[in-house]
């Protein structure tokens, strides 16, 4: 779950994100370097020698899988209802899009001692990855486990885009 710096030289210990046991994507937004978590679906800001300052859990997330920078705006992906959040500061996080939501379905929560939990857990979708290309902001979905076998054909391997932020001017009468 560790993160390490490099120098140019050398790797350098930069401490383990908000007692984390796993990162799953690192993005720079506003020249500060941020993880993205297990098991509590939390991002973290990076404040120097091995310091993360915790900056929430996104909803009921588990897992941050992608983090992406679009239009100065800070994003990011979730297991287990494949969610895309936007971070608005202090006040938190607001959910733009859910992918995966069957009527009356509750995931299970990060305990493997509840029965059957493995099986639970596929029923999860991820957000795979968030990209921008050609002005857009491009996000993936696939299963929990990320096996074909896991999830349902209309989960897994679809992308999803989005625009947002576009000005125009005209400096004349």
């Amino acid at each position: 779950p560790a993160v390490y710096a490099f120098d140019g030289d050398s790797w350098e210990y930069v401490g383990v994100p908000i007692g984390s046991t796993q990162v799953h994507s690192l993005e720079v937004f506003r020249g500060e370097l941020h993880a993205g978590t297990w098991p509590e679906g939390k991002v973290a800001v990076y404040r120097g020698g091995e310091d993360w300052e915790d900056c929430g859990q996104l909803g009921d997330s588990t897992e941050i899988n992608a983090l992406a920078v679009y239009n100065g705006k800070f994003f990011a992906g979730s297991i287990p209802r494949s969610e895309v959040w936007r971070y608005e500061g202090e006040s938190g996080w607001s959910r733009m899009a859910r992918f995966y939501a069957p009527a009356g379905w509750e995931p299970a929560p990060v305990d493997p001692s509840i029965p059957d939990y493995g099986e639970r857990v596929k029923e999860w979708s991820r957000l795979t990855s968030l990209t921008v290309f050609d002005g857009r902001l491009f996000a993936s979905t696939g299963s929990c486990t990320s096996s074909a076998l896991d999830a349902p054909c209309d989960v897994r391997g679809k992308v999803f885009s989005m625009e947002a932020g576009k000005c125009t001017s005209y400096d004349r009468d």
